[in-house]
């Protein structure tokens, strides 16, 4: 919100260009890319993880049925001790080539049906004026 401000300062009709939408579709969808990642990687250990707390796809051999990742907290301690705080944004280059074109995409997408609709919409309020104007 605060980049479409910006954007807007000084624009008598307040809409956005697509080209500033498309760069604050972009600029959003990194910051929620990147603010989301460490939250990412600790719920992609806990998906993957099967009872024997090994990683998904390896077939355990007769162990306990204990896991290595139970909840949020507990799984992000241990990731941070064992495999360093680098690791919460592992992935991320991939996720931003992404992320960022879609975001900027469906804001984009968003702001034109938006604008078609408002269109639609006050087209619709003159008619309805002028057949409530033309009837008295």
């Amino acid at each position: 919100e605060t980049l479409s401000a910006r954007a807007l300062q000084g624009n008598a009709n307040c809409t956005k260009t697509p080209t500033q939408a498309m760069l604050i579709g972009a600029a959003s969808g990194a910051v929620a890319c990147l603010s989301t990642m460490p939250l990412d990687v600790i719920k992609t250990r806990i998906m993957t993880e099967d009872v024997a707390g090994r990683s998904a796809g390896v077939v355990p051999r007769g162990g306990t049925k204990t896991r290595k990742y139970v909840g949020v907290a507990q799984s992000a301690r241990r990731i941070w001790v064992e495999e360093g705080p680098r690791v919460f944004m592992r992935g991320a280059v991939p996720r931003l080539l992404y992320k960022i074109p879609s975001s900027a995409v469906f804001l984009v997408a968003y702001e034109v049906v938006s604008a078609f609709l408002a269109q639609m919409r006050n087209k619709r309020k003159e008619m309805q004026h002028k057949e409530t104007t033309h009837v008295l």
